[in-house]
């Protein structure tokens, strides 16, 4: 059975093993999955540690726009360098869309989570005030949680990320992966119902990806 990572045109699978409740598409998150702050390094020439929030997501429609756009765009131009991901072409907006945020998603901004949080919420309702240059600034990376197989092996998950250029070498991708000793994809994986030990234990050991795009 080939895993679901190997072509991102397949329908989105969720998971339908291990414990109930199953997730459906647009669920609502579990109420331990929050926004969560996080500090960066320093930026060059200051000592003073950056703050960043990871802000969770079921559906691409709570994502405003214009920053979307810029994710999407991140996205096309790492597959086009072609040293991470296996794709060999672009991914339209909405395969795109579905691929990253079918089933749960993560987007990390500069900031704390009271102001990215009213910033989000602030564009949703006014779509078109901010433009992809703008979020340039803020959006520091992403990462996804969602099933690798369908079935009954729906329970093992896999983990994607995806850190910004500007803020390659800032830790964004080392916070986004780690939290403590625990992969943090996959603490929210386990929250989800999406992965199961074995995940957690071949990630916790796995650092290599992570420190990659750190």
């Amino acid at each position: 059975m080939p895993a679901q990572l190997d072509d991102p045109y397949t329908p989105t699978h969720f998971r339908r093993s291990a414990a109930p409740p199953y997730p459906t598409p647009h669920s609502t998150l579990p109420p331990d999955i929050t926004p969560y702050e996080t500090t960066l390094k320093p930026s060059p020439g200051t000592s003073e540690p950056r703050p960043a929030t990871v802000l969770p997501f079921t559906s691409a429609t709570q994502i405003p726009r214009a920053l979307l756009e810029l994710i999407h765009a991140t996205y096309n131009a790492e597959i086009l360098d072609g040293n991470t991901y296996p794709m060999l072409d672009p991914l339209p907006a909405l395969d795109f869309q579905n691929y990253w945020f079918g089933v749960f998603g993560a987007v990390m901004l500069l900031g704390t989570a009271s102001e990215n949080t009213k910033l989000i919420r602030k564009s949703l309702e006014k779509s078109g005030s901010f433009t992809p240059e703008e979020w340039e600034g803020l959006f520091i990376g992403t990462f996804y949680v969602k099933p690798n197989y369908p079935g009954r092996s729906s329970h093992v998950c896999n983990a994607g990320f995806l850190v910004a250029p500007p803020f390659r070498g800032s830790g964004g991708g080392r916070r986004m992966g780690f939290k403590g000793k625990y992969v943090d994809a996959i603490v929210f994986g386990k929250k989800l119902g999406d992965c199961n030990q074995r995940t957690l234990q071949d990630a916790r050991t796995d650092q290599a990806t992570v420190q990659g795009v750190s």
